[in-house]
C-alpha cells in the first residue's frame, strides 16, 4: 500500500508534538487549551464553539446544500 507523503508528514509532526509532553495526553490537552485561549483573546481569529453533538439529519441536508 503506498503512502501519502503528507499524511506522513503530518504524522512525524503530530508524534513530535507529542513526545514534548511525553506522551502525556492531559498535558497536551492543557497546553492547546491555553493556545486556545491567547487565540481568543488575541481577537485575530474565530474559534467556533461546539456542543460536541453529532449533526442531526437535517442539519446535514442544509449544510450539504
Amino acid at each position: 500500500m503506498e503512502t501519502d507523503p503528507l499524511i506522513d508528514e503530518i504524522r512525524q509532526i503530530r508524534h513530535k508534538i507529542s513526545a514534548e509532553f511525553n506522551h502525556d495526553t492531559n498535558k497536551m490537552y492543557a497546553y492547546y487549551k491555553q493556545v486556545e485561549e491567547k487565540l481568543r483573546t488575541s481577537g485575530q481569529y474565530t474559534i467556533l464553539d461546539t456542543d460536541n453533538r453529532p449533526f442531526s439529519v437535517s442539519q446535514r441536508q442544509e449544510i450539504d446544500k
